[in-house]
């Protein structure tokens, strides 16, 4: 099914999701801003069988939802007494969600589709492009350069709905009102939060930002996904990213990924270097792979402890990635 933009299709699609909510299925989020590979990753995934081993793939189903004009797709799975929705939202609605970006308020018509899903959200995916974000290949748009900025305000605008969610007509703008209130909270959100760095096979030899290095001309730093740690990655190079995460979010994780290259006939992976295949998702859907269970800030600050006493500096400067052998 396809929908065109239509009222009755936007009707008809947000009817087909509070049904979905209401027979108790699991909702995970998927977003990033237009281009950053949310209907790949998640078309690789289910062709692949990201589901393993705990949770055989048993059905899959298309389920359209459209709002303000704009098709977005998600992916239905039921297995066993589990059941989950991805949903796919096209990216330009969350552009539209930041209101920095288009020089314009939001409104509750622009929240409707996050407050119907806030309260049954499991887990939120956000897929950042770090290609657009550093690379020569970015269109040096407003967007491109904004994504760390529209994931903090999504986290935001979630914290708001799940622990507030109060808003009257009044002076004081939708945006203001949301900005005081989680300000005042204490409460972070309690779904995990999976940040991928997206289309990490076009990322072997991007130039990492040279802040990190303190300017020195000398040192030309490049990625090479399949040897980085993700968590240092983000820790030294998109500390604004990690500070949101951590003000907003208890759990949140970081990796790569991109969509899978498979054999035709029997879908065996033969990708070269497959990063963030499995593991991150299984990370989202099985609590069990979130160990220890404390708060992900908590979990940093010991390590950089731990690192501190062994006169490791990994914490203090970005290390170089593993070499890989096979």
């Amino acid at each position: 099914m396809r929908y065109e933009g239509t009222d009755s299709g936007i009707d008809s699609a947000t009817a087909q999701l509070e049904e979905f909510i209401r027979r108790g299925y699991e909702v995970y989020l998927v977003a990033g801003i237009p281009g950053a590979g949310k209907t790949q990753f998640l078309a690789s995934y289910s062709q692949g069988g990201f589901l393993l081993d705990r949770w055989a793939r048993e059905g899959r189903r298309v389920l359209p939802t459209s709002v303000e004009s704009l098709n977005s797709y998600s992916f239905v799975f039921e297995s066993g007494r589990r059941k989950i929705i991805f949903l796919d939202a096209a990216g330009e609605r969350f552009t539209l969600l930041y209101p920095r970006l288009h020089g314009r308020e939001i409104t509750e018509s622009h929240i409707k589709f996050l407050r119907l899903i806030s309260r049954r959200l499991k887990g939120f995916v956000f897929l950042l492009d770090l290609e657009s974000l550093w690379g020569a290949a970015g269109t040096g748009s407003h967007t491109d350069a904004a994504q760390i900025n529209i994931l903090s305000w999504l986290l935001e605008l979630l914290r708001w709905l799940l622990y507030d969610g109060k808003h009257e007509p009044g002076p004081i703008s939708l945006e203001t009102r949301i900005d005081a209130s989680v300000r005042r909270m204490r409460k972070r959100l309690r779904f995990p939060v999976l940040v991928l760095f997206s289309k990490a096979d076009l990322l072997p030899g991007l130039p990492v930002p040279n802040r990190v290095f303190q300017g020195d001309p000398e040192i030309h730093r490049t990625l090479y996904p399949p040897g980085e740690n993700p968590l240092l990655l983000a820790y030294h190079l998109l500390p604004e990213l990690f500070e949101s995460l951590r003000t907003h979010a208890n759990y949140f994780h970081f990796d790569f990924s991109h969509s899978l290259v498979t054999h035709r006939d029997t879908s065996e992976v033969i990708d070269a270097q497959p990063c963030g295949v499995d593991s991150s998702l299984r990370w989202l859907l099985d609590s069990s792979w979130r160990w220890p269970r404390i708060p992900t800030r908590y979990f940093v600050a010991i390590r950089r402890l731990i690192a501190m006493i062994a006169r490791n500096n990994r914490w203090r400067r970005l290390p170089a990635p593993d070499e890989l052998t096979s």
